[in-house]
């Protein structure tokens, strides 16, 4: 897995976060009627190699969507669509599109998603049709995805700077109509040691989320070129590093001043978030492609 480096006389002009990566970010949610749309979560649009299917730019390549696990349950088991869309920025043309992206195969009614078998794992995959469809997009790659294993390699750990981008309800768009304008926002990882040795299927970040995020690229700023603390290393890579799933819940009790016992709990927002990681990302993903490896029509290469 190769990721891009960027020159060191860039650093002190360059964004700190990949741009193609944001664009790989779009907007979920659902049709309703007189063309209108019920936006409900993020996802992130990926570009996986099929080595049967060439598309126009001679890649061997098919279109999925990585989101929650409890996005798909709130659209295909609380609201029993067969279709979800997905507001997206097209490369060619420059403008926003709704993509109506069918749920289920037409001929068998066969699934063209998948979920993480693990009920710890809050991962979803969907596929996105064939380069043939014309969906043009700006996906995520694999060089610009990092496994646990890559993040340890490089050094990613507790404090290192991340980005979260997303669309977070009530503040996507600037006008009713307009396009969901991802919402950028920064925090640092929090936790992942436990992620590293195995004993979480999750990590946390320090960043403060809402409804709406979930499914969302969780991506690592690069370190400046040399200017790291004695003992440690960081990354000097912005890549994706894992998706959002939600944000922890802090509890707070009201007790009862005559029994001194618990009346009321109120939850609030702890503004700690759990991340999936790209690993069962991929594993979704392969799930998917065992099951509807058979219904892409086989090009020559």
């Amino acid at each position: 897995m190769i990721l891009f480096r960027l020159p060191a006389d860039c650093v002190d002009h360059m964004v700190f976060i990949s741009q193609h990566l944001v664009k790989a970010c779009v907007e979920t949610g659902v049709a309703r009627e007189r063309a209108d749309f019920d936006w409900i979560g993020t996802g992130i649009l990926y570009a996986d190699q099929f080595l049967e299917l060439l598309d126009r730019s001679g890649r061997f390549i098919l279109p999925y969507m990585f989101t929650n696990r409890h996005v798909m349950n709130a659209l295909v088991e609380e609201r029993h669509v067969k279709e979800i869309a997905i507001r997206l920025l097209n490369k060619e043309t420059g403008k926003s599109e709704i993509h109506l992206n069918p749920l289920y195969d037409p001929d068998d009614g066969t699934e063209l998603w998948a979920i993480h078998p693990s009920l710890e794992v809050d991962v979803a995959a969907i596929s996105l049709g064939t380069p043939e469809d014309g969906l043009q997009f700006e996906p995520a790659e694999e060089g610009e995805i990092m496994t646990l294993d890559f993040m340890r390699k490089e050094g990613c750990t507790e404090g290192d700077t991340i980005f979260v981008v997303g669309y977070p309800y009530s503040l996507t768009g600037l006008s009713k109509g307009s396009r969901a304008y991802p919402l950028v926002r920064s925090g640092c990882i929090a936790r992942i040691a436990d992620t590293y040795a195995r004993e979480s299927e999750t990590y946390l970040i320090d960043v403060t989320i809402f409804p709406g995020n979930s499914g969302g690229p969780v991506i690592s700023k690069p370190s400046h070129f040399g200017e790291h603390i004695a003992g440690t290393s960081g990354t000097n890579k912005s890549g994706l590093i894992g998706m959002v799933s939600g944000y922890l819940e802090y509890f707070d009790e009201a007790v009862s001043t005559q029994t001194m016992r618990p009346r009321v709990v109120f939850t609030e927002n702890s503004g700690i978030a759990k991340v999936e990681t790209v690993d069962n990302m991929l594993k979704t993903l392969q799930l998917l492609k065992n099951r509807i490896s058979d219904k892409f029509p086989k090009g020559q290469p």
